[in-house]
């Protein structure tokens, strides 16, 4: 502790990293507290920011000197800023503010008030942490702790665990021999916490003041970002959780439960977490490092996680190396282990409790029969038999290979998710419901639990049942899971929906979707033609959705009404209004054209854009009567089945441009029938020109850890905070500045445009063009590019098919291939850049100037075993795509219909 003036009674510290936009308001949300101001101090350690933040301190200890203090480190890291404000600040009670946080403007003056009442108690006082930014609310973890102000003991409330930082005010005294762990990137608040807990055994919580936590988008925070570490697998288990339960030991001859606790609050996390953004060679390690933290863990205590059952079930199977089924005792209806009830077939409301999941996904009706698709999901405890009841008949399920998004996590060695598809006779006045049982048809049966998803097009909430109406079909969910069927009469079909009308008004529903449903039940008895609700994004056109917009605009075909959503600003806006209606994004026009609509058609697949109801049934549901068409962005080369799945995303035509592009949808993970899978080209490829003018674009596509927040209501991402530091950049920035690169383009007349993935548009400042190499401005118009290009460079964007699919040359860039597909929301499919693709593979700078320096000698030909490639890869040349579409769509409808 430094030594001066009168010592003030609480220092805050704050640790700040290029915290410029965020730093003002942090300290003056202390400055604000409802205290005098000599007794609080803060304490800004700047960690070798490459921005603004030492100026933005400095304003502020000039206006508040003695009261604001700076200082200024080489960047090590959080916990070493840390370390570094705990020496210099002279406070007896020491506070720890993220330099993007706040606080709530009694919090120091309560802390400090529990303190004079109970400081002999306690080392560590807590508030409670609420969120704002991306995510609004308390934390979770908050759950009932600080609804009073009290001392909790955790030898009787080892459950109540505290790791964050933000929020927590410890004794400065208390770390006298501890510090923050500067090995530590995450969880040393935690690991230090705990180790200050543990010494009495207690710790404060005070009602009311709140810690503000600040939400960024992913790539925004250590958190966030942690999983692309390798020290999150290597160092974080052994010393912080390790630490934690030795720290234990040391003061206790046995650990205690609290601190079994704490490590379990992370690890019920890390059991469910995605591990594709891990090296593979570390997954043996880290399986052992974790399974030997799990067997310093009491039973009772991984049990009293507040995780799902399947979560904490996990957790015992990876401490039992994987045989906890072998180990279970079943005493009737319930599994124990070592004695400790750990499994039962009964649900328990509250103890996040549930055997058997059923989740359906999509509900079909077909005459008399009705088609599900869904999943089961269960704990692999034994052999379980899937099926479906209906009336006195049994229909078992079909089990279908999964479509769950491309994750591998620790908790899928014993939770099972079985895809199934079934089709059951349904006759009115019967009932449909799930039947599950361990081991044949004659074995025991299991509760079922049920979720309806979106695509169900089933209505409802939880103010009112939930049901579907198919004409003169009505279905109903009953509790506690079964699907009854009703027919209805003309009258009855009025009666229904009158009666549903007044539960709504005396549930206090919404007016607005009340009056939509009158709305759209109306339209239909008017409408003579098929509304086609056609997008490609918010904020901009020219991809798939415009093409075919265009095209039904130029070749209107009967009995269609073709419509294209945009917003105002786009610069294609007015051209588009010529041609037909278009509508606002979100508008009530848009809405309800979306609830009109025999078809929707988006080539972004966002859901905002092609299911505006949301993932939660409303009362509008089940009039959702529209096809949903994806018209791609891009051909899929990739196996990207954990975005574009079916039960994701719904879709029921699903448009490729090749064969085995095709080919890989049907066998791969993604859920499609073959129907459900048009071959027809993409509408934009009948747009494409050529006109080539010594054009060389610069085309990467974007990284998942480096995309920021995504404004909805513009459809557009937000800047990165890391962004400027990574890899990606410095690359980029490379290529567009190599010299030697500008010099061969100057000699031979070449100019060059560098065009940032849309998901980086927001990025576009950071980079510094040439005189040969400029950056292209938002949004681009890839067809001039693609017209005037004469080479286009890459690494992975599936703009290269548009490129090659005129026959021009495409370099792939791509000396970080690993860590993209490790990283990414895809992973490598059928198509291999080597043997594949449509020009050469390189991976440096130098091996990029050399290629187009030997391109541009040769006219920017493509060779001719490339052009090859092309030529057998693409059903078809020429175009006509946006008419084969056309049919196809017309195709299956007639298909449905009959």
């Amino acid at each position: 502790m430094t030594s001066g003036a009168p010592a003030p009674l609480i220092s805050i510290i704050i640790p700040a990293y290029n915290a410029e936009g965020y730093l003002g308001q942090a300290i003056q949300s202390v400055l604000d507290q409802q205290v005098p101001s000599e007794m609080v101090e803060v304490v800004v350690v700047d960690d070798g920011s490459t921005d603004d933040t030492a100026s933005v301190c400095e304003t502020y200890e000039s206006v508040h000197p003695g009261v604001v203090k700076c200082f200024s480190k080489p960047n090590g890291g959080v916990s070493s800023a840390l370390n570094r404000g705990v020496r210099e600040a002279r406070g007896e009670i020491l506070g720890f503010l993220g330099a993007d946080d706040l606080y709530s403007d009694t919090a120091i003056g309560d802390v400090a008030n529990f303190f004079a009442e109970h400081g002999d108690e306690v080392d560590l006082v807590a508030i409670g942490l609420h969120m704002f930014g991306t995510k609004n609310g308390p934390h979770w973890n908050n759950r009932s702790r600080f609804d009073t102000t009290r001392v909790i003991d955790v030898e009787q409330e080892w459950n109540l665990v505290q790791p964050h930082g933000g929020g927590s005010f410890i004794r400065a005294a208390a770390l006298d021999g501890l510090a923050f762990d500067e090995r530590l990137f995450i969880s040393e608040d935690q690991t230090l916490n705990t180790q200050v807990i543990l010494k009495k055994m207690k710790y404060g919580v005070v009602a009311g003041p709140r810690y503000l936590n600040r939400r960024h988008a992913v790539g925004g925070s250590l958190v966030s970002g942690s999983q692309f570490r390798s020290e999150y697998y290597t160092e974080v288990p052994a010393l912080a959780y390790q630490r934690m339960l030795d720290a234990g030991r040391e003061l206790h001859g046995a650990t205690p439960r609290y601190a079994q606790a704490m490590v379990a609050y992370d690890l019920s996390w890390r059991v469910r977490g995605d591990l594709s953004m891990m090296d593979p060679a570390l997954e043996d390690r880290y399986r052992a490092d974790l399974r030997d933290l799990l067997r310093q863990l009491d039973v009772e205590v991984i049990m009293a996680q507040r995780a799902p059952i399947e979560v904490r079930l996990a957790m015992l199977n990876l401490r039992e190396d994987g045989h906890l089924a072998q180990r279970l005792v079943r005493d009737k209806r319930i599994f124990r282990l070592d004695g400790f009830p750990v499994y039962s077939f009964e649900p328990r409301p509250g103890a996040r409790h549930r055997p058997i999941r059923c989740d359906i996904d999509f509900f079909e009706p077909d005459g008399d029969d009705v088609v599900l698709e869904g999943r089961f999901r269960a704990v692999e405890i034994g052999q379980w038999s899937y099926g479906f009841e209906a009336g006195e008949r049994y229909y078992p399920a079909e089990i279908l290979p999964d479509t769950s998004p491309v994750r591998h996590r620790l908790a899928d060695d014993l939770v099972a998710a079985r895809r199934f598809r079934v089709r059951v006779r349904l006759a009115a006045g019967e009932d449909l419901r799930a039947v599950v049982h361990l081991g044949d048809g004659a074995g025991d049966e299991a509760p079922v639990t049920p979720r309806l998803n979106r695509f169900t097009r089933f209505a409802g909430s939880p103010k009112l049942p939930y049901y579907r109406r198919d004409g003169h079909t009505l279905y109903t969910l009953r509790r506690p899971f079964s699907i009854a069927r009703r027919h209805l009469s003309v009258r009855g079909m009025i009666m229904a929906e009158v009666g549903l009308l007044l539960r709504g008004v005396k549930g206090r529903y919404p007016k607005a979707d009340l009056l939509a449903r009158v709305g759209v039940l109306t339209r239909r008895l008017i409408r003579r033609k098929d509304i086609w609700l056609i997008a490609d994004h918010k904020s901009e056109a020219g991809d798939n959705g415009e093409a075919l917009f265009r095209y039904l605009a130029a070749n209107p075909v009967r009995g269609i009404e073709p419509r294209f959503v945009l917003s105002r600003c786009a610069g294609e806006y007015k051209e588009l209004s010529r041609l037909g209606v278009v509508l606002e994004p979100g508008s009530r026009k848009h809405i309800r054209s979306y609830l009109d609509a025999a078809v929707v058609l988006n080539s972004a697949g966002d859901d905002y854009m092609v299911n505006l109801l949301g993932a939660s049934p409303t009362m509008l549901n089940d009039l959702v009567k529209s096809r949903s068409v994806f018209l791609q962005h891009g051909v899929t080369k990739d196996d990207q089945s954990a975005w574009l799945n079916r039960p994701a995303k719904g879709f029921d035509l699903f448009v490729t441009s090749a064969e085995r592009e095709r080919e890989s949808i049907l066998n791969g993970p993604y859920g499609y029938r073959p129907e459900q899978v048009a071959l027809t080209g993409m509408p934009r490829f009948d747009r494409l020109e050529n006109d080539p003018d010594r054009l060389i674009v610069f085309a990467p596509t974007w990284r998942r850890n480096l995309s920021g927040a995504l404004d909805k209501k513009s459809g557009r991402v937000q800047s990165a905070p890391n962004f400027a530091e990574s890899d990606y950049f410095q690359f980029w920035q490379g290529v567009i500045g190599d010299r030697r690169l500008n010099d061969v383009m100057r000699a031979c007349g070449y100019r060059g445009v560098f065009a940032l993935h849309p998901s980086h548009a927001a990025e576009a400042f950071r980079f510094r063009g040439t005189d040969r190499i400029s950056i292209g401005e938002y949004p681009h118009d890839y067809r001039d590019f693609f017209a005037h290009g004469e080479v286009l460079v890459t690494d992975y964007s599936s703009v290269a098919f548009d490129f090659a699919y005129l026959r021009k040359p495409v370099v792939y860039v791509q000396g970080d291939r690993e860590e993209f597909f490790g990283g990414h929301l895809y992973r490598e499919g059928y198509f291999s850049y080597d043997d594949d693709g449509f020009g050469p593979v390189v991976a440096t700078v130098p091996e990029l100037v050399d290629t187009l320096r030997d391109l541009i000698v040769d006219s920017c030909a493509m060779p001719a075993r490339y052009r090859d490639r092309v030529d057998s890869f693409f059903a078809f040349s020429g175009g006509g795509n946006s008419q084969r579409l056309v049919e196809a769509i017309q195709d299956a409808d007639r298909s449905r219909r009959r």
